[in-house]
């Protein structure tokens, strides 16, 4: 106990120098885009008893296809496909059968067969958080106030017209910058 009160008051001294207070990257996109985080750099994984290696240091379930090669990422009941975890990514039609046989559930009928476009995916090694609206951010003016607010938006997104700032909340700070 008394040297555990001892690493407390030698921490209190230090202060906040060990915390690191970067903003993540702020993704800004305009259609419908899926962001994986992978903790650092990829850190693959064989799976047993299949010719794939997992990416572990993510939550989703990404997987490497060792005889072909290609990246995959299983999503809303579908899987996709690229060369590399920074390519072009699509629709895999027919994933390889190791591939289909970790999917955690029955593949389900392509959703983006209603007239919506398949989405985007972005990798990110780094934090980083996402921010969609719909085209250019639809700012509304608060009455009695410099502010506007987007409207096209899930995110809290907010301009100061008299600063000519943009204000974003993300995971409860509030972080500015002088555009997107």
């Amino acid at each position: 106990l008394i040297a555990a009160l001892g690493f407390e008051q030698a921490a209190a001294r230090q202060g906040a120098q060990g915390f690191k207070h970067d903003p993540p990257a702020v993704i800004w996109v305009t259609n419908q885009t899926v962001l994986v985080l992978i903790d650092g750099e990829p850190v693959l994984r064989p799976v047993p008893g299949s010719d794939c290696e997992r990416v572990i240091n993510t939550p989703a379930l990404l997987v490497r296809d060792k005889a072909g090669g290609k990246f995959y990422l299983a999503g809303d009941g579908q899987w996709f496909v690229a060369d590399s975890l920074q390519g072009a990514w699509s629709l895999a039609q027919v994933p390889p059968a190791s591939v289909a046989a970790l999917s955690p559930a029955a593949p389900k009928a392509s959703s983006t067969s209603g007239g919506q476009s398949e989405p985007r995916i972005r990798i990110s090694t780094q934090p980083a958080e996402l921010l969609l609206t719909d085209g250019s951010p639809d700012y509304r003016r608060i009455r009695g106030t410099e502010l506007l607010y987007a409207a096209d938006t899930d995110s809290q997104l907010f301009f100061d017209s008299a600063e000519r700032q943009a204000y974003l909340l993300l995971s409860g700070r509030w972080f500015k910058a002088a555009s997107l």
